[in-house]
């Protein structure tokens, strides 16, 4: 699977904020490790709910960032390079098969990040 992109914004001092540009995910957290357990459940919650109401899971919000959050991502001030950029996200086998039907991906579910200017 191609990994998800993430941009990460320090807030302030203890505060963190995390969306996703290939599915309109946010999360936050007081530390930069809770982000990514934050975001798991985020998808993991995202694939449940939409399985409970017999919805597609992640149909509905692929694709739907913002745009404004691509042209931070082609000029974060601090990329990381791919190797050390990339993570991978604990999630269920289902919810990742789900992200790679709707994300037209295959393989395992990773993620690459970019960190944004405080």
């Amino acid at each position: 699977m191609k990994p998800l992109r993430v941009l990460i914004h320090r807030a302030s001092e203890d505060w963190f904020e995390a969306q996703l540009l290939d599915l309109d995910i946010a999360v936050a957290s007081a530390t930069e490790d809770g982000l990514f357990r934050e975001l798991e459940h985020a998808l993991e919650l995202e694939y449940r709910i939409a399985r409970r109401r017999g919805e597609t899971p992640f149909a509905s919000i692929a694709g739907a960032t913002p745009p404004h959050f691509e042209a931070y991502w082609n000029t974060a001030a601090d990329a990381i390079p791919d190797e050390a950029g990339q993570r991978a996200l604990n999630v269920s086998p289902d919810a990742q098969d789900a992200l790679a039907i709707a994300l037209h991906s295959k393989g395992g579910l990773t993620i690459q990040v970019r960190k944004t200017a405080a």
